[in-house]
């Protein structure tokens, strides 16, 4: 039976003040005034976090409604964390040593036979595979990226259980300076970077470079990927035609010249933003010339234009954005005025929530975690902390709680199980 450490006294008041805000939306009690009615969940999740005086990963379990530590700590104190794809595992990243936390939870269709198989609820661990000199880490189409040494390995996210689960080494360019990404993994394509180029390869053959200088971030879509290639918005579309892939890429088309600083995608829409403005991308349909019968009549490129979405930003800047999981047409943009704008992107409806006790806030103080149809703000230089929910009808502030130690948190990722047609992917490091 796993064996956890006892929480108590070594884990500050932080630990209650997020355990209170996620047990009063999980039905439970707490110590704030807004916590006067009660939300009935279906789905479950563990909050994952770790803080910047301690090497210490603790977990809130939502269903037991109780925190604990890793068992395993991570290498050195304020470790990143990167949420799968399928947001039932964690990267943690610390002083160059990559772990993965597995949450012990299950895609909803293997939930019912993981409880017959386990026996009993299962706690969140570290895995035994690590990688060393790891000096960037990305979530690519199922799979964790790894830049270390200069090269890419990947790893699974779908089999974390697996006892044979590894790192599989890559081949491309020498010197890479970006995690590689996986373009099509039925067909071999691997995006990879290096020399400011990003190079295509099939498998150990390159196929197509184009300029990419200093990528700084990547939002998957179906079979769409697009790059913040040195704030210049980049797109690449895989499509298939007769048994043929065609690989398209250039600029994404925007009204005037326009610089970007994060992008993320609810697996179906890729938003780019930066600190004024924030575009949903559109892929134009494309006419497939049969290169076989017309192979000197050159392809039309396929168009990824940007349509502005509306923001009442009032002078403030947008610090970053990130989707729902379930109710994955809400986008919330978080703004430095301490704002969280929640934008439907179906019906263009926009709902503003302002964090009202926040003070002086600033990009640099406040982190965004997503959840199904939620979204955590935590302020750190104000030691606040804001659950914001739709459960129970629109998007509000459910719980906002205040705590001086909050200022030690690092890095939060709520791992609960995401739709694999979701294959949401929010990557601005």
């Amino acid at each position: 039976m796993h064996q956890h450490r006892s929480l108590l006294p070594a884990r500050s008041l932080l630990v209650i003040a997020l355990s209170s805000a996620l047990i009063a939306c999980g039905g439970g009690s707490s110590s704030s005034a807004d916590d006067d009615h009660d939300h009935d969940h279906e789905h479950s999740g563990r909050l994952l976090f770790s803080v910047s005086d301690d090497t210490t990963l603790t977990v809130y379990d939502e269903e037991e409604e109780a925190f604990e530590p890793l068992e395993q700590d991570a290498a050195d104190h304020g470790a990143q964390l990167v949420l799968a794809d399928n947001g039932l595992s964690a990267a943690v990243l610390a002083s160059g040593t990559l772990n993965i936390v597995y949450s012990g939870l299950h895609a909803e269709d293997e939930e019912e036979n993981a409880e017959e198989d386990h026996g009993e609820h299962e706690h969140a661990e570290m895995l035994e595979v690590s990688l060393s000199s790891v000096d960037q880490v990305v979530t690519t189409r199922g799979h964790f990226s790894a830049l270390s040494n200069s090269a890419t390995q990947l790893l699974p996210t779908a089999d974390v259980e697996a006892e044979s689960l590894a790192f599989e080494d890559t081949t491309g360019p020498v010197s890479q300076t970006y995690p590689a990404l996986v373009l099509d993994e039925e067909h071999g394509l691997t995006l990879f970077f290096a020399a400011d180029q990003a190079h295509v390869y099939e498998d150990v053959t390159a196929e197509t470079t184009f300029a990419c200088a200093d990528p700084q971030g990547h939002a998957e879509a179906g079979e769409l990927t697009v790059l913040n290639c040195d704030g210049s918005a980049v797109y690449v579309l895989i499509e298939e035609h007769e048994d043929h892939h065609h690989i398209h890429h250039g600029d994404v088309d925007f009204t005037s010249a326009t610089t970007i600083s994060g992008l993320t995608s609810n697996g179906h829409d890729v938003v780019v933003w930066n600190g004024t403005a924030a575009w949903v991308l559109e892929a134009a349909e494309h006419e497939h010339v049969d290169v076989m019968v017309v192979a000197a009549a050159a392809e039309e490129e396929a168009d990824v234009s940007a349509e502005a979405l509306t923001l009442a930003l009032g002078g403030a800047t947008i610090c970053t954005a990130a989707f729902a999981t379930e109710d994955e047409e809400s986008l919330g943009v978080l703004s430095s005025d301490g704002k969280l704008h929640i934008l439907n992107l179906e019906t263009a409806a926009t709902t503003t929530i302002v964090l009202d006790e926040t003070a002086s806030p600033s990009c640099s103080g406040l982190t965004l975690a997503n959840g199904p149809e939620a979204f955590l703000v935590a302020d750190k230089a104000a030691g606040l902390l804001y659950m914001v929910d739709a459960h129970d009808g629109p998007y509000h502030i459910h719980t906002r709680l205040q705590d001086d130690d909050m200022i030690n948190l690092s890095n939060l990722v709520f791992m609960h199980a995401i739709d694999a047609s979701h294959d949401h992917a929010d990557h601005d490091e």
